[in-house]
């Protein structure tokens, strides 16, 4: 039999143009790969290598040029194999810095196709020579693979199974309907309720050969703990109180930026140390560059390790934070983008108990996994213990925690403390000062003014917005009532310049502004008109006048509180005051006929 001397199908210029592309435009790899074009398709082994190392540098955020790439292959001991420095230097030579590859991608997945049916033609031919079996037998064989290829082409270079090839496979649990294996799944919550917490109890429990909860016999397991928000000191006190095994126990412990992108520095840790259950706390400190609000940027970090962890059998944890939203929505409560939600095929909520504030619980949020209203697990943590169950579906448990406004008192004490000086202050000012010095929501404030009833202006159209507390729910208060009225003196008799006594003190009034509430009124001045001026508290003034209009004018009376304002707020109720007294003599002096009372 004769070979044929013709060379396999290749096109070697178009694989180091798309080499070349990628170096100096690293993201042309991205685009390369969503054309389907694989390493499998390179004719040549360093072509195939080449892209292995550019790809892994680029996976873990970093850039992928001449220098960085000729580091990678030669600590991999393959820089000689490729032809060395000078040809990765030639692979760059006369390209455009921003080429468009799809034309030479469509050129090297068309040479692939024709090695690969020239490889299936030798097949069938040493099937056909080799006679071990009958001429029908091979005809179907060699039916069933170009049916493959050709279905594989049409594909675009996807690799499909039929249904009858694939076999079924039930759900792996850890515990069922709450914690997931072999897969990646979530684990949510706000600082201080506890995801840390829980998860090192379940990483002890199954270190100890236990369930999770229930505390059932099952095998046990390694644990690895990748953390940046904990010290290994202080896991490894949680993990040993929670009786775990320490010998099971692995722990990051290096200061470099480890990212969720480097999967294959992932899959060393997890194949080194032998783990059943690997927690990431959290998915913030582990996502580099990773923009965490764009779908796209957080499924490309995490569907990856969806598939590591099964291909690794284990179980991966990964650690996040719910945002400040007041929504009782558990997907929207997770901060970021909503492809964080979706990525997991299974996501826990840890949240504290709403029957008892001292408890948490593990519950269930969006899953493609367990079923819907499956119980919600209760768990303390000091010390950190199991403690039985809660039907409580995850909506009704964000209701009960207050979703709408779980702060209402704490932003109307804030903003009435914040304007109790009764001046104008810039709206936008505070709302920021509310945010971020004390965590409180803008719609929380918002209530609070609403309840307050504070006062509101702009400043022309479109200007700057201030606000302030009314005066006159300090002024007129019923909560804080004046001194009642003391009794008129006896009128004098004709021709007597005054009565024969002032009036009597009014009571003192009930008013938390004064610094000493059991302080003395203001006694009662007699006049030089007939009648007695009625006992007051600095604040009223009653002025009653019974002569005829000949007699002889009352002096200006004002009366001033001998209570001392120390405060901001005492000082402008004083403020006040004194202007409506000043205003009430003035109209007295107006008027001069019949009883006159202001």
């Amino acid at each position: 039999m004769s070979t044929s001397p013709d060379p396999l199908p290749a096109n070697v210029d178009a694989e180091k143009t798309i080499l070349g592309a990628i170096l100096l435009d690293n993201a042309a790899l991205t685009e390369a790969v969503e054309l389907g074009l694989s390493p499998a398709e390179f004719f040549l082994d360093s072509h195939r290598r080449i892209w292995k190392r550019m790809s892994e540098l680029i996976a873990a955020g970093r850039a992928a040029d001449i220098v960085t790439l000729s580091d990678e292959l030669r600590r991999h001991k393959e820089i000689e194999s490729i032809g060395g420095v000078a040809y990765l230097a030639s692979l760059t030579e006369g390209l455009p810095r921003r080429l468009v590859i799809a034309d030479y991608i469509g050129i090297v997945k068309e040479k692939s196709r024709l090695r690969r049916t020239l490889k299936l033609a030798e097949l069938v031919t040493a099937r056909v020579y080799g006679r071990a079996e009958t001429g029908a037998q091979t005809s179907a064989w060699a039916a069933q693979e170009f049916t493959a290829l050709a279905d594989e082409d049409d594909a675009d270079g996807m690799r499909l199974l039929r249904g009858a090839e694939i076999s079924s496979e039930p759900v792996p649990w850890i515990l069922e309907n709450h914690i997931p294996d072999r897969t990646v799944f979530g684990i949510h919550g706000r600082p201080g309720d506890g995801k840390t917490t829980c998860s090192i109890r379940i990483g002890a429990d199954l270190s100890r050969g236990r369930t999770p909860y229930t505390g059932t016999p099952c095998a046990p397991r390694n644990f690895l703990v990748l953390s940046n928000e904990d010290s290994p000191g202080r896991i490894r006190n949680l993990f040993e109180s929670m009786g775990g095994d320490l010998d099971r126990l692995s722990v990051e412990n290096t200061d470099d930026c480890w990212t969720l992108g480097d999967l294959a520095r992932l899959e060393r840790a997890i194949a080194k140390s032998k783990s059943g259950l690997v927690i990431i706390d959290s998915l913030a400190s582990h996502s580099g560059k990773t923009d965490l609000n764009s779908h796209a940027e957080t499924t490309r970090i995490l569907v990856p390790i969806r598939a590591l962890a099964e291909r690794l059998e284990c179980s991966v944890a990964v650690i996040h934070h719910l945002n400040k939203m007041l929504t009782t929505d558990h997907i929207l409560k997770v901060s970021g983008s909503i492809g964080i939600t979706s990525s997991f095929r299974h996501n826990l909520h840890v949240i504290p108990d709403p029957e008892n504030p001292e408890l948490r619980l593990l519950i269930n949020g969006k899953t493609n996994l367990a079923r819907y209203g499956a119980p919600a697990l209760k768990f303390s943590l000091f010390p950190c213990e199991w403690g039985g169950e809660l039907a409580l579906t995850i909506e009704e448990a964000y209701q009960n925690a207050g979703g709408e406004d779980d702060r209402p008192g704490e932003a109307v004490k804030w903003l009435k403390e914040t304007l109790s000086d009764y001046e104008w202050h810039d709206a936008g000012n505070l709302l920021r000062q509310a945010e971020s010095g004390f965590n409180l929501a803008r719609r929380s404030i918002f209530r609070a003014a609403d309840r307050l009833k504070v006062e509101r202006r702009k400043e022309g159209f479109g200007g700057k917005a201030s606000w302030r507390l009314p005066m006159s729910a300090t002024i007129n208060a019923t909560p804080s009532p004046l001194g009642t009225h003391g009794t008129h003196g006896t009128h004098g008799t004709h021709g007597e310049p005054f009565g024969t006594h002032a009036g009597t003190h009014g009571t003192n009034g009930l008013l938390k502004d004064l610094e000493n509430e059991n302080s003395p009124c203001v006694p009662c001045v007699p006049t030089n008109e007939t009648g007695g001026v009625s006992g007051t508290h600095g604040v009223e003034t009653v002025i009653r006048k019974t002569e005829p209009e000949s007699a002889q004018s009352a002096p200006d009376l004002v009366l001033k509180s001998k209570v001392q304002p120390s405060t901001k707020r005492e000082k402008a109720v004083a403020q006040k005051t004194d202007s409506l007294a000043a205003a009430k003599t003035r109209a007295a002096e107006k008027l001069r006929g019949g009883r006159v009372e202001v």
